[in-house]
């Protein structure tokens, strides 16, 4: 099986945290692969935004490459 992540491990993206978007680096890729073969990739984050609150990570439905997409898609 060969698993393709839009994001890689030092890729900065945008997210929303507490209703604001902030830019994040990326610095951990998980993936889950279930007997349904319904894959979930799983990142975590870094980031320097200190007034937004702490965010362990989200899935990649919810990862945004600009800020642009990130608000065209909310």
């Amino acid at each position: 099986m060969t698993i393709e992540t839009r994001y890689n491990v030092g890729d900065t993206a945008w997210v929303m945290v507490d209703e604001q978007a902030i830019e994040v680096a990326v610095i951990g890729v998980h993936t889950t692969c279930f007997i349904d073969e319904n894959l979930k990739i799983f990142y975590n984050f870094d980031y320097t935004d200190f007034s937004a609150p702490p965010l362990i990570g989200l899935f990649e439905k919810d990862v945004y490459a600009t800020k642009e997409e990130l608000l065209k898609n909310l």
